[in-house]
């Protein structure tokens, strides 16, 4: 392992085109990046819903907001590493494959650490690793394209294994599919491996080839060929079928409300395809060939599509609005005093796929749940209580809006004539503002939402961190906790459905004696990995108490 510090280049800004409203419009950004060779090789979303991409030509991983379009470059060369396929891994850090039989890990702060995955003495295992994902166990998983390898890597601790799948190679994408393996697409072969969490291989027999997958949101695994040809898709039984598309040569991933997305490697189109085969053709709208080699479900809620640079050497970047309006996760809230010439402000709430502005509506009604009627003038975020609302209930609409359109309206509960309502409180009279009451010690109360993901709740329980979280669609969950200079515990599940779900940890016995002297300020982070979708990761702190026995409760 060795490590290197990335030079981080000044934020910049960069011009983009005007804001999507329709399905499949098109914006051609230009990063304000430098290097002499530009085109991108991969492209992932990332923490704070940043995108990251590669320019393995410059040697360089460069982080970028998707609303601001600021960059910020982090230089590579120094390990002459010219990074490749890239991933959020379970840890928070962005993940990323060089050309020379190493894996790069680059955290938030542009600390940046190598794990070799080569072995001496063992021919061609310093080959270049293409692609990267985080895998179903919470480990790092790769594909060495030249070697027909897939490897898995630990986050804390390196190499684990590697596995030969593919004979004859290259190996291409990986994919989490619907059963909680790993897929792999064997570009020159007529098979598609399957490996289990564990290391056990099996191939699935195909009617033709492929080069990049992703997991569509029934389960399914389809694979997108590099030469024109049909895309296949692969059901977690393994049942094999050609979707209705035609034929294809293209990049692939999954993005917003179940549709595929497909940018073609020489045509310069981007198509969305549903789940029957139905497609809609989108141009570029260049007079160049873009050659999309990356696409990334963005946290915008677009697509964003990457490959070659443009006639001028300048990477370029596609953003193509998808119609993923906001939806909201955690409702609105009010604080203030209900009070004639008091005031109350309402909170946003927490939404998915990144509004660029609210508008608030508030309500007069005669019940807290009934009788409401508009306020004339009052569409600020801040409302003065008049002699008017006497006797009354007030509410508080929102509606988010992105670049694809506004959201459907969130409402505040209703607070009474009379009543204060505090931030994490409770209100001092006989209404409900629906805010979280102060945690005891030892617990974290949400909701915390994080893409389609919630967090619910962190607790201490006899020797156990409890945690409660709703999920929208399968995945992987795992949970780590850290203080005191330790790993207090740790815990992982496969999920196979939507839901809310409760994970413990059990305490390690290390931290159970720190704590028979004093408590534990502990970071508990929990990631979610969803199929073909970025990673959710929340972190938040909890104060363990000392106790002088700590016995196990299982929640």
């Amino acid at each position: 392992m060795r490590r290197t510090p990335a030079l981080a280049a000044i934020a910049l800004a960069l011009s983009v085109s005007p804001a999507l409203s329709a399905i499949g419009d098109i914006s051609v950004v230009t990063p304000a990046v430098s290097g002499p060779d530009q085109r991108i090789a991969g492209i992932a979303t990332g923490p704070k819903g940043n995108l990251w991409f590669t320019m393995p030509g410059s040697q360089k991983v460069v982080r970028m907001n998707p609303q601001t379009q600021a960059v910020t470059q982090f230089d590579l060369s120094a390990a002459r590493c010219e990074p490749q396929g890239i991933a959020l891994g379970p840890d928070g850090a962005m993940w990323f494959g060089c050309q020379d039989g190493a894996i790069g890990r680059i955290t938030t702060d542009g600390v940046v650490t190598y794990y070799a995955v080569g072995t001496v003495g063992q021919p061609y295992t310093f080959a270049r690793v293409d692609t990267v994902i985080t895998g179903p166990d919470g480990n790092i998983w790769y594909a060495q394209f030249s070697e027909g390898t897939v490897g898995i890597v630990s986050p804390t601790t390196g190499l684990l294994k590697r596995i030969a799948v593919v004979t004859p190679a290259p190996s291409g994408g990986l994919t989490v599919g619907g059963d909680g393996n790993v897929w792999v697409a064997g570009i020159n072969d007529t098979v598609m491996p399957r490996i289990t969490p564990a290391g056990q291989v099996s191939k699935v027999s195909l009617n033709g080839q492929v080069s990049r997958l992703a997991t569509a949101s029934n389960g399914a695994v389809w694979g997108a060929p590099a030469l024109y040809a049909p895309i296949l898709a692969v059901s977690p039984s393994g049942v094999v079928s050609q979707v209705p598309f035609g034929t294809a040569s293209a990049t692939i991933a999954r993005g917003p409300l179940g549709y595929m997305w497909l940018g073609d490697f020489s045509a310069g189109n981007i198509s969305r395809v549903a789940s029957d085969g139905a497609r809609s053709t989108f141009s570029a709208g260049v007079t160049w060939n873009p050659g999309f080699r990356a696409v990334a479900a963005g946290a915008d809620g677009n697509m964003w599509f990457a490959g070659n640079d443009n006639p001028s050497g300048k990477a370029t970047l596609f953003r193509v609005a998808t119609g993923a309006v906001p939806t909201n996760l955690a409702p609105p809230t009010l604080s203030g005093s209900a009070t004639t010439g008091s005031t109350l402000t309402v909170d946003p709430g927490s939404w998915t796929y990144a509004p660029t502005s609210y508008a608030y509506r508030w309500e007069r009604c005669t019940t807290a749940t009934s009788g409401c009627t508009v306020i004339t003038g009052a569409s600020g975020a801040k409302y003065t209580v008049t002699s008017a609302d006497a006797g009354s209930w007030l509410r508080a609409g929102v509606v988010a809006t992105n670049v694809s359109g506004p959201s459907a309206r969130a409402w505040t509960k209703a607070v009474a004539d009379g009543d204060t309502v505090v931030p994490g409180g409770t209100p001092s009279g006989g209404g409900s503002a629906g805010t979280a009451t102060a945690p005891a010690p030892g617990t974290y109360v949400g909701p915390v939402a994080v893409g389609l993901d919630t967090l619910l709740s962190t607790r201490v329980l006899g020797a156990n961190i409890i945690t409660r979280y709703k999920v929208a669609e399968p995945g992987h969950f795992s949970q780590s906790a850290r203080g005191a200079g330790l790993r207090l515990c740790g815990s992982s599940r496969n999920i196979a459905s939507a839901g809310t779900y409760t994970a413990t940890c059990r305490l390690s016995a290390a931290a159970r004696t720190v704590l028979r002297t004093r408590s534990i300020r502990a970071t508990v982070t929990s990631t979610y990995t969803r199929l073909g979708l970025p990673t959710a990761i929340a972190t938040v702190q909890i104060t363990i108490p000392r106790r002088a026995s700590h016995v196990a409760v299982v929640g």
